[in-house]
């Protein structure tokens, strides 16, 4: 099963019947950024830390980095810009004992494109896969646009994007019609649909296509889909 699964109770919560979002205190949004209960999950999964969690040992990273600054890049210029995912100490560890992903922290900023690079097994798609709520993290946290992955996952999906490697369509269904379900899936209000779908359709460069079956488009052409 894929996503991240509600709690038992969830029909009982305020949330659930009025939309309105749990609100987490500061105190426990700081537990979950320095990781603090970081060793309960380890000894269950029965090993050992591999690091010291403590504020003091964040902080001895941050004085490490700034001794190596051939390893990170100046970011100085980014420093007025507003961060639009923040990834804190972000962990999923898979049969109880493989890292696949390791205390990962990480600012992505608005206007700018970040790649991930890494060998098979390195966990790209892993990162990405808890970024869009597919897969619980472990440990760690994570926020798009200040709302919590954890918390906030159906607001996040209405302004998040995924293209995946491999394009997944409904092969007898036309362009149009490819956008008009994607946009009931993201809940756009039936008002605002037509106005989106033809400004993406020429965003996109499909507006001469918008009635042509999937299956009949070049491959470039479902890749530019895909996107939108």
């Amino acid at each position: 099963a894929y996503g991240i699964p509600k709690k038992w109770y969830f029909p009982f919560t305020i949330s659930y019947w009025t939309g309105e979002t749990y609100i987490e205190p500061n105190w426990i949004k700081k537990f979950k950024e320095i990781n603090l209960f970081r060793w309960i999950i380890c000894k269950k999964c029965h090993m050992y830390d591999r690091f010291d969690y403590s504020t003091s040992s964040l902080n001895q990273i941050i004085i490490d980095s700034t001794r190596n600054q051939n390893y990170f890049e100046d970011n100085e210029h980014l420093n007025d810009q507003i961060i639009g995912v923040r990834l804190r100490n972000l962990t999923k560890i898979f049969d109880r004992k493989k890292f696949a992903v390791q205390n990962l922290s990480l600012d992505l900023y608005e206007g700018e494109i970040l790649s991930l690079l890494g060998h098979n097994g390195a966990g790209k798609t892993t990162t990405m896969s808890i970024l869009i709520g597919l897969i619980p993290a472990t440990s760690g946290t994570a926020t798009i646009y200040n709302q919590d992955i954890n918390i906030d996952i159906d607001k996040i999906r209405k302004n998040l994007g995924w293209c995946s490697q491999h394009n997944l369509f409904f092969e007898k269904l036309t362009v149009e019609e490819h956008l008009l379900f994607v946009s009931k899936l993201k809940q756009v209000q039936n008002i605002e649909m037509n106005n989106m779908i033809e400004n993406m359709l020429f965003d996109i460069g499909l507006t001469s296509k918008r009635n042509a079956i999937v299956s009949t488009l070049s491959g470039g052409m479902k890749r530019k889909l895909s996107v939108a």
